[in-house]
Protein backbone atom coordinates (compact mmCIF):
# COMPACT_ATOMS: atom_id res chain seq x y z
CA UNK A 1 0.00 0.00 0.00
CA UNK A 2 0.83 3.71 -0.23
CA UNK A 3 2.39 5.87 1.93
CA UNK A 4 -0.94 8.66 3.00
CA UNK A 5 -0.02 12.63 2.76
CA UNK A 6 -1.44 12.42 6.55
CA UNK A 7 -0.18 9.75 8.81
CA UNK A 8 -2.78 7.29 10.41
CA UNK A 9 -2.36 7.87 13.71
CA UNK A 10 -4.10 7.13 17.20
CA UNK A 11 -3.09 7.99 20.58
CA UNK A 12 -4.68 6.85 23.64
CA UNK A 13 -7.18 7.68 25.35
CA UNK A 14 -9.41 8.15 22.64
CA UNK A 15 -13.15 7.06 21.79
CA UNK A 16 -13.33 3.36 21.56
CA UNK A 17 -14.37 3.49 17.79
CA UNK A 18 -11.07 5.30 17.48
CA UNK A 19 -8.58 3.26 18.61
CA UNK A 20 -5.68 0.97 17.10
CA UNK A 21 -3.91 -2.09 18.02
CA UNK A 22 -0.43 -1.74 19.33
CA UNK A 23 2.95 -1.75 17.24
CA UNK A 24 4.68 -3.86 15.68
CA UNK A 25 3.01 -4.42 12.49
CA UNK A 26 4.61 -5.85 9.58
CA UNK A 27 4.48 -5.36 5.84
CA UNK A 28 0.89 -7.23 5.30
CA UNK A 29 -0.76 -6.26 8.65
CA UNK A 30 -2.80 -3.35 9.39
CA UNK A 31 -4.15 -2.31 12.18
CA UNK A 32 -8.32 -2.62 12.51
CA UNK A 33 -10.40 -0.24 14.08
CA UNK A 34 -12.61 -0.46 17.02
CA UNK A 35 -10.24 -3.40 17.88
CA UNK A 36 -10.93 -2.77 21.34
CA UNK A 37 -7.54 -1.72 22.44
CA UNK A 38 -6.20 1.25 23.50
CA UNK A 39 -3.96 2.84 20.92
CA UNK A 40 0.00 3.90 20.52
CA UNK A 41 1.09 6.51 17.82
CA UNK A 42 1.62 5.05 14.57
CA UNK A 43 3.18 6.33 11.37
CA UNK A 44 1.99 4.24 7.90
CA UNK A 45 5.18 4.62 6.30
CA UNK A 46 7.26 2.64 3.49
CA UNK A 47 4.42 -0.26 4.09
CA UNK A 48 5.34 -0.68 7.80
CA UNK A 49 3.42 0.79 10.68
CA UNK A 50 5.88 2.79 13.21
CA UNK A 51 6.09 5.16 16.16
CA UNK A 52 4.80 8.63 14.70
CA UNK A 53 7.29 11.36 16.07
CA UNK A 54 6.01 13.49 18.85
CA UNK A 55 6.51 16.71 17.18
CA UNK A 56 3.67 15.92 14.54
CA UNK A 57 0.98 14.08 16.64
CA UNK A 58 -1.10 17.01 17.72
CA UNK A 59 -1.44 18.22 14.17
CA UNK A 60 -2.37 14.73 12.75
CA UNK A 61 -5.00 13.95 15.60
CA UNK A 62 -6.82 17.44 14.98
CA UNK A 63 -7.02 16.55 11.08
CA UNK A 64 -8.18 12.86 11.96
CA UNK A 65 -10.89 14.23 14.35
CA UNK A 66 -12.16 16.82 11.77
CA UNK A 67 -12.62 14.26 9.12
CA UNK A 68 -14.64 11.86 11.34
CA UNK A 69 -16.73 14.64 12.52
CA UNK A 70 -17.44 15.34 8.49
CA UNK A 71 -18.13 12.26 7.69
CA UNK A 72 -20.74 11.99 10.39
CA UNK A 73 -22.48 15.36 9.46
CA UNK A 74 -22.37 14.29 5.87
CA UNK A 75 -24.37 10.59 6.68
CA UNK A 76 -27.31 12.13 8.72
CA UNK A 77 -30.40 11.70 7.47
CA UNK A 78 -33.61 13.81 7.23
CA UNK A 79 -35.78 12.40 9.26
CA UNK A 80 -39.22 11.78 7.41
CA UNK A 81 -42.30 14.24 7.66
CA UNK A 82 -45.44 13.01 8.33
CA UNK A 83 -47.02 13.88 4.89
CA UNK A 84 -48.65 17.13 5.96
CA UNK A 85 -47.53 19.95 8.74
CA UNK A 86 -49.00 20.18 12.35
CA UNK A 87 -48.52 22.62 14.75
CA UNK A 88 -47.38 21.58 17.98
CA UNK A 89 -50.34 20.30 20.53
CA UNK A 90 -49.83 20.23 23.88
CA UNK A 91 -49.60 16.61 25.65
CA UNK A 92 -49.75 17.21 28.93
CA UNK A 93 -52.10 14.52 30.90
CA UNK A 94 -54.81 15.89 31.78
CA UNK A 95 -54.85 15.89 35.76
CA UNK A 96 -58.03 16.87 38.21
CA UNK A 97 -60.54 15.30 35.72
CA UNK A 98 -62.45 14.06 38.68
CA UNK A 99 -62.16 16.23 41.71
CA UNK A 100 -65.81 18.07 40.42
CA UNK A 101 -68.35 19.70 37.75
CA UNK A 102 -65.68 20.22 34.62
CA UNK A 103 -66.45 21.04 30.62
CA UNK A 104 -63.14 19.25 28.91
CA UNK A 105 -62.28 19.97 25.73
CA UNK A 106 -62.73 17.48 23.33
CA UNK A 107 -59.45 16.82 21.52
CA UNK A 108 -59.48 17.17 17.58
CA UNK A 109 -57.44 14.39 15.32
CA UNK A 110 -54.55 14.18 15.05
CA UNK A 111 -53.70 14.42 18.83
CA UNK A 112 -51.89 11.65 20.40
CA UNK A 113 -54.32 11.25 23.14
CA UNK A 114 -56.10 9.30 20.48
CA UNK A 115 -53.87 6.91 20.12
CA UNK A 116 -52.64 6.01 23.24
CA UNK A 117 -53.42 2.91 25.16
CA UNK A 118 -55.98 3.52 27.82
CA UNK A 119 -55.97 2.03 31.57
CA UNK A 120 -58.50 -0.24 33.18
CA UNK A 121 -60.42 1.35 35.34
CA UNK A 122 -59.36 -0.20 38.88
CA UNK A 123 -60.63 1.91 41.30
CA UNK A 124 -64.55 2.90 41.59
CA UNK A 125 -66.75 5.23 43.23
CA UNK A 126 -67.57 9.25 43.86
CA UNK A 127 -64.83 10.08 41.47
CA UNK A 128 -65.74 7.75 38.56
CA UNK A 129 -68.92 8.74 38.77
CA UNK A 130 -68.02 12.36 38.62
CA UNK A 131 -66.08 11.32 35.63
CA UNK A 132 -68.79 10.04 33.95
CA UNK A 133 -71.20 13.04 34.81
CA UNK A 134 -68.36 15.56 33.22
CA UNK A 135 -68.21 13.38 30.09
CA UNK A 136 -72.18 13.37 29.55
CA UNK A 137 -71.89 17.32 30.47
CA UNK A 138 -69.07 17.84 28.33
CA UNK A 139 -71.01 15.55 25.21
CA UNK A 140 -74.44 17.80 25.31
CA UNK A 141 -72.46 20.97 25.15
CA UNK A 142 -72.41 20.06 21.36
CA UNK A 143 -75.39 19.86 19.88
CA UNK A 144 -74.90 16.82 17.58
CA UNK A 145 -73.05 14.98 20.40
CA UNK A 146 -74.60 11.22 21.14
CA UNK A 147 -71.36 9.70 22.51
CA UNK A 148 -68.21 10.80 23.77
CA UNK A 149 -64.95 8.33 25.19
CA UNK A 150 -62.88 9.70 27.74
CA UNK A 151 -59.41 9.53 25.88
CA UNK A 152 -61.16 12.37 23.03
CA UNK A 153 -60.94 14.46 26.64
CA UNK A 154 -57.05 13.48 27.47
CA UNK A 155 -58.18 10.91 30.00
CA UNK A 156 -56.51 8.04 28.85
CA UNK A 157 -58.93 5.57 31.05
CA UNK A 158 -61.26 2.73 29.48
CA UNK A 159 -64.75 4.54 30.11
CA UNK A 160 -66.93 6.09 27.51
CA UNK A 161 -70.73 7.16 27.85
CA UNK A 162 -73.51 7.97 24.91
CA UNK A 163 -77.39 8.25 24.57
CA UNK A 164 -78.42 7.34 21.72
CA UNK A 165 -81.98 8.79 22.50
CA UNK A 166 -81.13 12.24 21.89
CA UNK A 167 -81.83 14.66 19.21
CA UNK A 168 -81.28 17.91 18.49
CA UNK A 169 -84.43 18.90 19.80
CA UNK A 170 -84.51 16.59 23.34
CA UNK A 171 -81.81 15.06 25.22
CA UNK A 172 -84.35 12.13 26.53
CA UNK A 173 -81.88 11.56 29.39
CA UNK A 174 -83.60 8.10 29.79
CA UNK A 175 -80.96 6.78 27.09
CA UNK A 176 -77.82 7.31 28.51
CA UNK A 177 -75.31 4.97 29.35
CA UNK A 178 -72.21 4.49 30.61
CA UNK A 179 -69.56 1.60 29.90
CA UNK A 180 -66.44 0.73 32.04
CA UNK A 181 -64.07 -1.26 31.15
CA UNK A 182 -66.29 -2.95 28.01
CA UNK A 183 -65.43 -5.43 26.04
CA UNK A 184 -66.82 -7.03 22.89
CA UNK A 185 -67.38 -10.50 23.16
CA UNK A 186 -69.82 -11.68 20.04
CA UNK A 187 -70.64 -9.78 17.02
CA UNK A 188 -72.72 -10.32 14.08
CA UNK A 189 -71.68 -11.27 10.69
CA UNK A 190 -74.17 -9.14 8.90
CA UNK A 191 -72.49 -5.64 8.85
CA UNK A 192 -74.04 -2.71 7.10
CA UNK A 193 -72.62 0.75 5.79
CA UNK A 194 -73.69 3.76 6.90
CA UNK A 195 -71.75 7.74 7.55
CA UNK A 196 -70.80 8.39 10.75
CA UNK A 197 -69.21 11.39 12.44
CA UNK A 198 -67.26 12.05 15.63
CA UNK A 199 -66.48 15.07 17.79
CA UNK A 200 -62.87 14.64 17.25
CA UNK A 201 -63.38 15.45 13.71
CA UNK A 202 -65.90 18.50 13.61
CA UNK A 203 -67.62 18.92 10.28
CA UNK A 204 -66.53 15.96 9.13
CA UNK A 205 -68.36 12.58 8.33
CA UNK A 206 -67.46 9.24 6.44
CA UNK A 207 -69.07 5.34 5.60
CA UNK A 208 -68.29 3.17 8.03
CA UNK A 209 -69.34 -0.79 7.76
CA UNK A 210 -69.53 -2.14 11.14
CA UNK A 211 -71.83 -5.65 12.37
CA UNK A 212 -75.62 -4.62 13.11
CA UNK A 213 -74.91 -6.16 16.69
CA UNK A 214 -72.79 -6.82 19.51
CA UNK A 215 -72.52 -8.76 22.87
CA UNK A 216 -70.89 -6.46 25.28
CA UNK A 217 -69.48 -7.42 28.76
CA UNK A 218 -68.24 -4.79 30.96
CA UNK A 219 -68.68 -3.71 34.60
CA UNK A 220 -71.13 -0.54 36.11
CA UNK A 221 -69.79 2.53 38.10
CA UNK A 222 -69.76 0.56 41.09
CA UNK A 223 -67.79 -2.15 39.24
CA UNK A 224 -70.81 -4.50 39.08
CA UNK A 225 -69.95 -6.57 36.25
CA UNK A 226 -72.70 -6.99 33.19
CA UNK A 227 -72.86 -8.55 29.74
CA UNK A 228 -75.48 -6.31 27.15
CA UNK A 229 -76.47 -6.69 23.98
CA UNK A 230 -76.79 -4.32 21.22
CA UNK A 231 -78.56 -3.76 18.19
CA UNK A 232 -79.21 -1.39 15.56
CA UNK A 233 -78.45 2.56 15.65
CA UNK A 234 -77.02 1.95 19.52
CA UNK A 235 -74.80 -0.72 18.74
CA UNK A 236 -72.91 1.79 16.00
CA UNK A 237 -72.60 4.53 18.76
CA UNK A 238 -70.95 1.87 21.28
CA UNK A 239 -68.86 0.48 18.49
CA UNK A 240 -68.06 3.79 17.60
CA UNK A 241 -66.75 5.06 21.25
CA UNK A 242 -65.58 1.83 21.71
CA UNK A 243 -63.03 2.30 19.35
CA UNK A 244 -61.46 5.24 21.02
CA UNK A 245 -60.54 2.91 23.97
CA UNK A 246 -58.65 1.12 21.81
CA UNK A 247 -56.43 3.68 20.50
CA UNK A 248 -58.54 3.39 16.91
CA UNK A 249 -60.24 6.17 15.26
CA UNK A 250 -63.39 5.85 12.60
CA UNK A 251 -61.65 7.00 9.68
CA UNK A 252 -59.09 3.51 10.49
CA UNK A 253 -62.26 1.38 9.17
CA UNK A 254 -62.89 3.57 5.88
CA UNK A 255 -62.26 1.55 2.98
CA UNK A 256 -59.59 2.32 0.13
CA UNK A 257 -62.58 3.50 -2.52
CA UNK A 258 -64.03 5.75 -0.28
CA UNK A 259 -60.41 6.90 1.35
CA UNK A 260 -59.82 8.51 -1.80
CA UNK A 261 -63.06 9.95 -1.74
CA UNK A 262 -62.62 11.47 1.77
CA UNK A 263 -58.99 11.87 2.03
CA UNK A 264 -58.87 15.85 -0.11
CA UNK A 265 -61.43 16.93 3.27
CA UNK A 266 -59.76 15.03 5.69
CA UNK A 267 -56.57 17.37 4.83
CA UNK A 268 -58.38 20.27 5.56
CA UNK A 269 -58.86 19.25 9.31
CA UNK A 270 -55.20 19.10 9.68
CA UNK A 271 -54.18 22.01 12.11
Amino acid sequence: SSTHSCPFIMEAPLPLSWTLPRAPYGPSQRPSLCSGERGSVLLHAGGIWRPLAPAVRVACIARIALAATSRRTKSKKKRPGLGFSMKKVSDEPLTDFDSGPKLYEILKYPHPSLRRPNELVTEFGPRLKQLSENLFRTMYARDNGCGLAAPQCGVNLRVMVYNYLRTLEAINPSGETVFVNPQIVASSEDKKKEAEGCLSFPGFSAPVIRPIWVEVEAVDLEGNPYTKRLEGEEARIFQHEYDHLDGVVYIDHVNEEDRKVITPELKKLMP
